[in-house]
């Protein structure tokens, strides 16, 4: 099976198994927690990689570590965050960086490797990967950091006929970026890894840089219902 398809599958057991939950959060819920099956939080969607084959052929199975790297990928775009315009006013970005990976390591036990917080991995916060509606956001954040959004075009906030939901979300080639957008973009450079990814799985290894990206991935992509259903209604 592809690497793709392997995303596909993963994205697809998210959905089919979800059900209602009364919150959501960072971190994980322990097992056994009085809370756990009704309170769900970033973390528990990697659990569901202990129950999936790495290869529905070979049917090897992800190990601990990879489980991990997932959620990393996932926790970084939580934590990206913490650097915005008001936080980014106050504090250099490479302290706030490692202010980031102080709390990486105190989640992982490791700050080095592929739980390195670095400066491209972290990024900045960016309404697209968290489906969030860019109402009131600063027009001068670039000034603050340029790989922060520009100003909002009024248009952004209107409801797309076509989809339903905020233009933001996936009114896609209208002169702004749309989490459709960042979606795409993250699957296809994905995607365009696989036959590198493929050649390196014939010598038995299974990269992490690839383990990372889904956990990004599907950041969005479990924000994607809710928050599109309710961004329809404000």
């Amino acid at each position: 099976m592809s690497h793709s398809t392997l995303i596909f599958c993963l994205v697809l057991f998210s959905f089919l198994f979800a059900r209602p939950v009364a919150a959501f959060g960072a971190g994980e819920v322990p097992q056994g927690h009085k809370l756990d099956g009704h309170f769900w939080r970033h973390g528990d969607f990697s659990q569901v990689l202990m129950q999936l084959p790495v290869s529905f052929i070979t049917m090897v199975g992800f190990t601990e570590m990879q489980r991990r790297v997932v959620y990393f990928g996932n926790w970084l775009r939580e934590y990206s965050q913490f650097l915005d315009v008001t936080c980014l006013t106050h504090a250099p970005e490479n302290v706030l960086r490692g202010v980031v990976s102080a709390l990486g390591f105190r989640e992982f036990g490791l700050a080095t490797g592929e739980f390195d917080v670095t400066r491209k991995r972290l990024g900045v916060y960016q309404h697209v990967q968290h489906i969030d509606n860019p109402k009131g956001y600063s027009d001068q954040a670039r000034a603050t950091d340029n790989r922060l959004r520009g100003p909002i075009n009024p248009r952004e906030l209107d409801i797309d006929p076509e989809t339903g939901m905020k233009s933001y979300i996936a009114k896609r080639g209208q002169g702004w970026d749309t989490s459709a957008d960042y979606i795409r973009l993250v699957y296809g450079a994905i995607a365009e890894q696989e036959t590198v990814l493929d050649a390196i799985a014939k010598l038995g290894l299974f990269p992490r840089c690839f383990v990372r990206a889904p956990g990004s991935l599907c950041f969005s992509l479990h924000l994607l219902p809710a928050t599109s259903y309710i961004s329809a209604k404000t």
